[in-house]
């Protein structure tokens, strides 16, 4: 027993006291000094008890947006895949309808943030199909189609009613049971909406007319159709309202079972017989049938030239075409033929459709007089002069099935909106007529990475080149960056990683397609730099792994030579895309390391073929580079000398594939997560011997991230369907999160070291899984009592009165705890009084009474003292930054009277 004696800085009268202190403790698994783990090889179970706090599964954040989700939603598979655009006026967005999706996605031009407005619910269902827009009452009206319940008699088209500046969710209108649809605008002079629906028990349409005053049904038409049966429907694919002649304008296309199998209809409706239905608006009556050669999709109204403009998806011998209607004499005046192949079937989703390519969604931009067809299957946008009613030119989109679809013209920019199957929004500029960029609504993340200088989390995103910001204090998606080519957004491959430079607070990410790193401004979340790496005719440099040496300040860049000529290359717009990194040959590699006050290569260290992940241990400033060549290894990099200075024999291992790697600077091992073969392990690796000398056996053999949590010093990885955590003093799982509907893939995870907050990624589904952790606290401090000298609890002493301070600790540990126990008295000021402390070890499980007696000196100052009971690992002068308390503090106070 050694009492460290302070001295009282109330009073010169104080003296010091003899501190009596005795006291039994608790013991938990130890998490400030984990074992070196030297025992040799072994083969741990993923369903190990788990006997610690592994945390908290908070909520599922879609990274293309700033939703946060308290599940994965049941329609995650088909989140952000875009069926139609449109341009919302009073809110400044381009609102992407997600088709089978649960949400509105809302796109912010100037920010390029994608905002999800959830409409859906996975106890309500439905298709989310098109939009129109009342711009006198300011609201939004959002057509659920029912499409995926046609067959239902007891589910029907809705409309959601929002406030359109803001998506507010104002009212739903039911449009009846057994009721499906497509086709949906607004007429401007009545100030209705007007929906075209089909019936599921008539086999015919109806056009529900909502007083958008009142958001009610006022009315329906009726619109019959001979030849209907129930393997016979009309449907309504699109319409359009003229202001000038108070006419609806509607594509009804006459679908047969045999001709694709309706319902899967809007952008898959094909086959069948189409006309051109004229409404009058205000009476409900059918003044006009325009009959179509070609099954029909979209439509367009020209106010120039009083045309309306429908699509024709080619069939019967005919070629793809627009039809042009001259909606003065109600009559088809001409056809604009669009170039095309001869009619033939091709395989497609869930129908069989005809000809190539499918005109789709049609637009009128008012600048130019120009009208803009989006094809399916056919990567075009074709671009028609309403004044000459001739094609003018073609926009061919990136590949590969993009799909274009729906075109929307937003006037502040006069940018051009086309949504793309693939999920992506292609931006086109219609003074150049030329794709000026594309921007996926859906992200798939491969890494995620905390910085610590703002508190954002940076995730990237493989399909689409983009990097989410999201705020560590929100949890939400803040801002996005475009790292690819300028001109095309272009992916981030699989295998990009991302660091942080802590000296000038830039991001490092790689991009192994573009053989180039992206140099994010931490504090603008702007891309000020590139660092693009040497190629030559025969051979490509792909950078995959990036990890920052804090010692030296240096990057360094896992980097494959990869045989141009076998993976070849791939040129879209001004940029070209090497495919080295997922199909050629590797025929020699390296670690650049890179100065960041320079981005210039200052030197080239030679390790086996293709690196991979890469993790710095500052312990011995050696860098820990995983390399897969058929067989699988671990180089060691010297960063002092610059040199790899051995590598590390996987043995049995070595068929597995290390996807990523952490260190853990508790015990001084690097985990790496190794799985393509059975059984998926994370190895452990001692790095003071630079030996293999475990492997835990893992639940899954997807590709993982894994990642160290200082707040509770345990492990993490998250290989597909889980979120895994590793006890580095036993090295055993410990527990196992299952997030719901959580996918396929794990990616790389980002830490919070301030707040133990785990990101951890999934690529499968676009979602990143938010695990708020706490301490891990091994001893349990029980309430603490003041007893008199009899030993009976009392608040109120005199001076010279003997006074006990006492308390129970407790183990909630597997294993023996050491520690120091600590109790300190301070007076109403803060100041400290007396403390005491001891050194002191328990077993686990072990509870005893911490006691501390002493007597109060005669002429202390009277008032309130307040007294703490604490346990830590070591004393702070001696621990420095290791230092931490292994209880939470219990607190209480007695009173000195007068």
């Amino acid at each position: 027993m050694f009492p460290k004696l302070i001295r009282s800085r109330t009073s010169e009268r104080a003296v010091l006291m003899l501190l009596l202190l005795w006291f039994t403790v608790a013991t938990i698994p130890s998490t400030s000094q984990h074992s070196d783990n030297s025992q040799g090889l072994s083969s741990t179970q993923a369903t190990a008890t788990a006997t610690l706090n592994i945390g908290k599964m908070n909520a599922t954040l879609q990274i293309s947006t700033d939703t946060l989700y308290p599940s994965l939603p049941s329609s995650a598979y088909n989140i952000g895949v875009p069926i139609t655009v449109f341009y919302n006026d009073q809110s400044g967005y381009v609102d992407f309808l997600g088709g089978f999706a649960p949400s509105l996605l809302a796109f912010d031009t100037k920010t390029n943030l994608v905002h999800s407005i959830q409409i859906l619910t996975p106890t309500s269902p439905g298709t989310l199909i098109s939009e129109s827009l009342d711009p006198k009452n300011g609201e939004l009206y959002v057509l659920d189609g029912n499409v995926a319940n046609y067959y239902s008699i007891t589910t029907g088209a809705r409309i959601f009613a929002l406030q359109a500046s803001n998506y507010a969710l104002l009212k739903t209108i039911n449009l009846g049971n057994g009721t499906f649809g497509m086709a949906e605008t607004y007429d401007s002079r009545n100030n209705n909406v007007y929906v075209g629906l089909a019936n599921r028990t008539s086999y015919q349409d109806v056009i529900s007319i909502i007083d958008s005053s009142t958001d009610t049904i006022i009315r329906n038409i009726p619109l019959t159709m001979s030849g209907t049966s129930p393997n016979n429907y009309p449907v309504l694919q699109a319409m359009v309202y003229n202001p000038n002649n108070d006419l609806l304008y509607i594509v009804r296309t006459l679908l047969g079972l045999a001709n694709g199998g309706f319902p899967y209809a809007g952008p898959y409706t094909t086959g069948g017989t189409s006309d051109l239905v004229i409404v009058n608006a205000t009476t409900g009556t059918t003044v006009g049938d325009v009959s179509l050669a070609e099954p029909a999709m979209g439509i367009a109204y020209d106010p120039d030239n009083s045309n309306a403009y429908v699509t024709l998806q080619g069939t019967a011998g005919y070629a793809p075409a627009v039809a042009v209607i001259d909606t003065r004499s109600n009559s088809l005046s001409g056809l604009i033929p669009l170039p095309g192949s001869s009619p033939g079937a091709q395989s497609f989703v869930f129908v069989t459709f005809i000809s190539i390519p499918r005109p789709a969604g049609i637009t009128y931009d008012p600048q130019n007089g120009f009208l803009y067809v989006g094809t399916i299957n056919s990567n075009s946008v074709y671009v028609i002069n309403g004044a000459t009613n001739s094609l003018v030119t073609t926009i061919q989109t990136p590949p590969a099935d993009y799909n274009p679809m729906s075109i929307a013209y937003d006037p502040v920019n006069g940018i051009l909106y086309d949504s793309a199957e693939t999920g992506v929004a292609v931006t086109i500029n219609p003074t150049t007529n030329q794709i000026s960029g594309t921007y996926d609504v859906q992200g798939f993340p491969a890494d995620a990475l905390y910085d610590g200088l703002n508190g954002n989390i940076y995730v990237n995103s493989i399909v689409q080149g983009s990097v989410y910001v999201m705020s560590s204090t929100t949890d939400k998606v803040v801002a996005t960056i475009w790292p690819g080519d300028p001109y095309y957004k272009l992916p981030i491959a699989y295998g990009s990683s991302m660091a942080l430079d802590p000296n000038n607070g830039n991001i490092y990410i790689t991009n192994p397609d573009m053989s180039m790193v992206s140099i994010i401004d931490g504090a603008t979340n702007q891309i000020t730099n590139k660092i693009v790496f040497p190629s030559d005719a025969n051979n490509t440099a792909v950078p995959d792994g990036i990890v920052y040496d804090s010692s030296n300040g240096k990057l360094y860049v896992t980097l494959v030579n990869c045989n141009t000529s076998v993976a070849g290359a791939l040129t879209i717009g001004d940029g070209t895309v090497n495919l080295c990194g997922r199909f050629g040959n590797a025929v020699s590699s390296n670690v650049a390391v890179i100065d960041p006050s320079t981005n210039i290569i200052v030197n080239r260290i030679k390790v086996g073929v293709f690196p991979e992940g890469a993790v710095y241990n500052p312990n011995n400033n050696n860098i820990y580079i995983a390399t897969y060549n058929g067989t699988a290894s671990i180089q060691v990099i010297d960063a002092s000398r610059n040199i790899q200075s051995s590598t590390i024999d996987l043995g049995s291992y070595n068929n597995l594939y290390i996807s990523s790697m952490t260190f853990d600077p508790a015990n001084g091992n690097v985990y790496a997560y190794a799985g393509g073969a059975s059984p998926p392990s994370v190895l452990v690796i001692n790095t003071a011997t630079n030996n293999l000398v475990g492997a835990i056996g893992m639940a899954s053999n997807s590709i993982a991230g894994i990642a160290y949590d200082p707040v509770n010093q345990l492990i993490y990885t998250n290989p597909g369907g889980y979120l895994q955590a590793i006890d580095g003093n036993t090295n055993k799982v410990v527990g196992t999160l299952i997030a719901d509907g959580f996918g396929f893939q794990g990616a790389g995870i980002g830490v919070d070291p301030k707040t133990g907050t785990l990101y951890a990624p999934d690529t499968s589904f676009g979602f990143v899984s938010i695990l708020t952790t706490s301490p891990l606290i091994p001893l349990v401090v029980s309430p603490v009592s003041i007893l008199n000298l009899q030993g009976n609890p009392q608040s109120i002493f005199q001076t010279g009165s003997m006074v006990t301070v006492s308390t129970q600790v407790q183990s909630s540990s597997d294993s023996t705890t050491q520690f120091i126990g600590v109790v300190q008295i301070t007076n109403a000021r803060g100041q400290s009084v007396f403390s005491g402390t001891k050194s002191m070890s328990l077993t686990s499980g072990a509870s005893e009474f911490l006691n501390f007696a002493f007597t109060i000196p005669l002429g202390l100052t009277p008032g309130v003292y307040t007294v703490y009971v604490s346990a830590w690992n070591g004393f702070p002068a001696i621990m420095g930054a290791n230092w931490k308390t292994l209880a939470v503090t219990q607190t209480t106070s007695f009173t000195i009277s007068a």
